[in-house]
């Protein structure tokens, strides 16, 4: 049973549907058809009334055109005033002319009548004879109470002009007849200037607004659609009228008919004129800047609409008698059902809307600023509810929003939004303070008959971030690559310099070999430039490897004093080559061991150093001053080396940027790499110090470092004593020969150079020499043969572990490898060697011969087996200094 009502309930339904439709199709049908017509005949009066106003206009443009066409036609064939009265009369008479007179060229003549003429009796401005042109004057009223228009025209005899015609043309002569047969004999015809609204020709009929003389056109309809007749509670027609005239008042677009005239173009309006709805319509004359103005009663137009009408009106009173008596019950109780589950619906839809979208979307209503949320997330996307952000104003400062935000909700609230808009706006977050972005999209719509905006917000953060974030990756490499051809241009050039200096004086040195003392001085200078060459080379792969995180400090003891003494030793040369007074002043307790890198802090002083007795002119002073205390932390001492000169000095704008790669002031003439500054800033940063700079052009520079350095423990210094003692000496240890951090530097060279070596402790060593190239080779055995070695060579690393293999045990002292070599790599020949089964294998001496000077290379050759790494290019007392080294550790 139940399922039964059920689909009793839901026919009933259906049935219930199908007549409310069936209603309303007819409603629609009926309203849409009666629209239709009452348009077409509303369209059809309208084009009747331009149509006629159109032709009235045409009218009037003709005789105009007439009226010039006879007017130009006039001609004389005599300057006499009395001789012309005839042709005079006859012109006036024949266009009805209100006036007609001649004037010769001294302004007197006569007027049609006979009587005298002078230009000075003439309306507005005379042209015809003192400037030769035709003209028209403004409209005035004659003595008759004629109104007329002057028309003045110039008057030649071959060629030569003799004096002028002056017509008035009476603007009655463009009036329309009586009354508009037309329309029933109602309506006026007004002629007017178009630019004034100066009425020329009013209506013939007598009009109920007073029309007074020289009245505007405007001025007379706005006056007009204010004239009410006098009610008469017995005329029905009356009480109709005076209704339809309020109705047209409040809808008239006077203002409209002055900006069809404005356009020059032909157009109608509605509004009521001395108590009836009428079409106010406007046509332009095209001869001169004059319009014709029709005004026409609606009724008299639209007679036949009133009959369609009450007919429509009639059946369409009938249909809904019937239709609301048959469903009025059934349509309120589908209409309350279908209302319900219609809340019901829309309730469900916004709660999946919100559920399953991450966008606020609201309705706004400017005028009773009321919002209506449809998804309701603007709290998570801005931080507040919509409703309580635009009715508060001041949060928009609190949350840092945008101007283009600022803009965008002030117009929401004035209503101001007249289309589509989108973009995007951004704000701080008041939770996080962070930055927030919000795509926006707003659009105008009427919505429960009420203008409203209807407002999207997005959260474009993650899209912004990713979006700024791909930008800060692009500017990245684009300086990336900007900062990789800066290096690769300064390279070229900083290599070029020395390298020049090499091949010129090569060249110069061929052409005076038989000059010893010349070839000496190019050989020596060829010296230098290698030199520089080689510093250049070391001081970019140390910047390199700071750059890389690849550098890293030795943590070995040493004295302070001994280091200073060192360091003095580099520099006093220098300083007494260019006359230079140099003061070392070391502090009280210089005799203290501390644990560091001691390479790399006396490469720090001598950079510092040099360049102060570079940029010192001969006769100066250079300092070196060394403070130590108590440091904050305990078992340490802050140590200051205060470096200071009366040089050159530097500018507040150099001092900046000083410690950027290849940065030179370029006020002096000394040559540099450029590096040596930002070397020793990285290593200050290194060792976890500072750096200060204070320098004034022309007084001199001083340059303050400030270390923490560590106190060495007990066993540390026992160790350091026991080292010096082993080596014969109380001066500093010198750095292992395979310490990476050791080579790849010319100033590091210099640093740790060795001591004095005698002759006898060479000669008799046998050394075997692995190296491909025959140059390299050829130096080396040259270089090494000339200090009493005795040497062998093999070409790769599988010939030197073969030439090893096969001779006597203990014929060799040292293997001096190459590392990159053909067959057989350096490291494999060394690690092919240490594995052969005699005595000697493990204990000769094997150091690395190679260009390759990065820690990673140093370590990988004493991972293999090898003792000690040195760098390309060869320094001869280097290299016999680590051969006898571990020659005396093998005895």
């Amino acid at each position: 049973m139940s399922a039964v009502n059920r689909g009793k309930g839901e026919r009933r339904a259906i049935a219930t549907a199908v007549s409310v439709a069936a209603v309303l199709l007819v409603i629609v049908a009926v309203f849409s058809l009666t629209a239709f017509i009452d348009q077409k005949l509303n369209e059809s009066a309208e084009q009747q009334v331009v149509t006629f106003t159109e032709q009235a206009a045409g009218n009037v443009s003709d005789r105009a055109v007439m009226m010039e066409d006879a007017i130009g036609a006039f001609t004389v064939q005599s300057s006499d005033p009395q001789a012309l009265l005839p042709a005079l009369s006859a012109l006036q008479e024949r266009l009805g002319l209100a006036g007609a007179a001649f004037a010769g060229m001294d302004g007197t003549g006569v007027e049609s009548d006979g009587s005298p003429f002078s230009v000075d009796q003439i309306e507005g401005p005379e042209t015809a004879l003192s400037q030769g042109d035709p003209s028209y004057s403004g409209t005035f009223t004659t003595q008759d109470g004629v109104r007329v228009r002057t028309v003045q025209r110039p008057l030649y005899i071959d060629g030569q002009q003799v004096g002028a015609l002056y017509a008035q043309i009476p603007l009655s002569l463009f009036a329309m007849p009586e009354h508009l047969d037309m329309f029933d004999g109602r309506g006026y015809f007004i002629l007017f200037q178009a630019d004034t609204g100066e009425i020329l020709v009013p209506p013939a009929d007598k009009t109920k607004t007073v029309l007074p003389p020289e009245a505007n056109l405007y001025e007379f309809l706005d006056e007009a659609s204010r004239y009410e007749e006098p009610l008469s509670l017995a005329s029905p027609e009356s009480l109709n009228n005076a209704l339809l005239s309020l109705q047209a008042r409040q809808g008239s677009d006077l203002e409209g008919l002055f900006n069809i005239v404005y356009d020059r173009s032909s157009g109608l309006v509605t509004a009521p004129v001395d108590g009836k709805v009428s079409y106010v319509c406007v046509a332009p004359v095209s001869k001169g800047p004059w319009y014709v103005c029709s005004v026409v009663p609606v009724e008299n137009v639209r007679a036949e609409a009133a009959v369609v009408t009450t007919t429509f009106q009639a059946v369409f009173g009938i249909v809904m008698v019937c239709l609301i008596v048959a469903g009025f019950m059934v349509f309120a109780a589908y209409r309350r059902r279908v209302r319900e589950r219609n809340v019901a619906m829309m309730a469900q839809l916004y709660r999946a809307l919100s559920d399953s979208v991450d966008l606020a979307v609201n309705l706004y209503h400017p005028e009773d600023r009321q919002v209506t949320p449809i998804v309701a997330k603007s709290a998570d996307i801005i931080g507040y509810a919509l409703d309580d952000f635009l009715k508060n104003e001041r949060l928009a400062s609190e949350m840092g929003l945008s101007e283009k935000g600022v803009d965008l909700f002030n117009r929401i609230r004035k209503g101001l939004v007249d289309e589509f808009e989108h973009g995007e706006f951004s704000f701080r977050s008041t939770r996080t303070g962070s930055a927030r972005w919000v795509a926006y999209s707003v659009r105008p719509l009427v919505f429960e008959g009420k203008q409203q905006v209807l407002i999207v917000l997005r959260d474009s953060t993650p899209d912004k971030q990713i979006q700024l974030s791909m930008k800060d990756a692009m500017n990245a490499a684009e300086a990336a690559n900007q900062a990789k051809s800066d290096f690769l241009s300064r390279m070229s050039h900083e290599i070029r310099t020395p390298m020049n200096v090499i091949i010129g004086m090569l060249q110069i040195a061929r052409g005076n070999v038989d000059d010893p003392e010349k070839m000496r001085v190019n050989l020596a200078k060829i010296g230098t430039a290698s030199d520089h060459l080689l510093g250049l080379i070391n001081d970019v792969l140390d910047l390199s490897k700071i750059e890389n995180g690849k550098m890293t400090l030795a943590s070995d003891p040493f004295r302070l004093a001994d280091l200073l003494d060192h360091v003095e030793e580099v520099i006093r040369p220098q300083c007494e080559q260019r006359s230079q007074e140099l003061t070392v002043r070391g502090p009280a307790c210089a005799d203290a061991v501390y644990v560091g890198d001691t390479v790399r802090l006396k490469q720090l002083l001598i950079n510092l150093l040099s360049n102060s007795v570079k940029y010192t002119p001969e006769g100066g002073h250079v300092k070196l001053e060394t403070n130590a205390a108590a440091a904050p932390v305990m078992g340490y001492r802050q140590v200051v080396f205060v470096v200071s000169d009366d040089g050159i000095g530097m500018s507040e704008e150099f001092v900046e940027r000083m410690f950027e790669p290849f940065v030179m002031e370029g006020r002096s003439h000394e040559q540099g790499t450029g590096l040596g500054m930002s070397i020793v800033k990285n290593v200050v940063t290194m060792m976890g110090g500072s750096i200060e700079v204070d320098s004034t052009i022309g007084k001199g520079t001083t340059f303050t470092v400030t270390l923490s350095l560590r106190i060495a423990f007990e066993a540390e210094l026992k160790s350091f004593e026991d080292d010096a003692r082993d080596r014969g000496s109380n001066g500093p240890s010198t750095p292992r020969s395979d310490a990476p951090d050791e080579e790849g530097s010319l100033s590091l060279a210099t640093l740790s150079a060795p001591r004095a070596i005698e002759r006898s402790e060479l000669e008799g060593l046998r050394v075997l020499i692995a190296e491909d190239n025959d140059l390299n080779a050829e130096i080396a055995c040259e270089l090494l043969a000339a200090e009493g070695l005795s040497i062998e060579r093999a070409r790769d690393g599988e010939e030197a572990c073969a030439l090893f293999e096969a001779s006597d045990v203990g014929h060799y002292d040292v293997v001096l490898m190459d590392v990159q070599m053909p067959k057989m790599n350096g490291y494999d020949a060394t690690r092919c060697i240490r594995a052969l089964d005699r005595e000697d294998a493990r204990t000769v001496a094997i150091v690395a011969m190679s260009a390759n000077a990065f820690s990673e290379d140093v370590n990988a050759s004493l991972a293999s087996g090898m003792d000690a790494h040195l760098s390309k290019p060869i320094e001869v007392r280097r290299v016999l200094s680590t051969i006898v080294e571990y020659t005396r550790k093998r005895r």
